[in-house]
């Protein structure tokens, strides 16, 4: 989920058969929503700081685009779940939206090796809010990795 579908993403090892990635963050200057806690974080808490930079490019008002499609180059198969919710216009919402923008959903739709799947009535978080359809995922996900792997 989010940074970790990163991590994920990142992975080669020959065990590894397939990836489900959720809501994996490819653009970080889009990410509206988690701005000012990141500024805040960086500012308060300096331990934080390199994971801040590095990842999110945020170094206190300012910040350095961060992008990580390349972690799709020689990957194993991967579903990316993305929430419902859109991530763009900037607006009041009650929970996070999908960190993923339609710009990103295109390009992942079209990717080879890539199967985006939209979580329905969700945002970022899909593991609380569309649970039931995240378990259809993983299930198909394990159906696909096992069949691959049988000779």
């Amino acid at each position: 989920l989010s940074v970790g579908a990163l991590v994920a993403l990142g992975v080669r090892s020959a065990g590894v058969r397939r990836v489900v990635a959720l809501e994996p963050p490819l653009v970080m200057s889009k990410l509206w929503p988690l701005a000012p806690a990141l500024r805040s974080r960086w500012r308060d808490d300096p331990a934080s700081r390199p994971f801040i930079e590095a990842v999110f490019g945020v170094r206190g008002e300012t910040a350095e685009e961060r992008t990580f499609f390349h972690l799709f180059e020689g990957a194993p198969p991967v579903d990316v779940v993305a929430g419902e919710v859109a991530l763009y216009p900037e607006r009041p919402l009650q929970r996070f939206p999908s960190l993923l923008d339609a710009p990103e959903r295109a390009w992942l739709a079209e990717r080879a090796g890539v199967s985006l799947k939209i979580a329905p009535g969700a945002g970022h978080n899909i593991h609380v809010f569309a649970a039931p359809f995240l378990i259809e995922v993983l299930l198909a996900a394990l159906d696909k990795a096992l069949a691959a792997s049988e000779p």
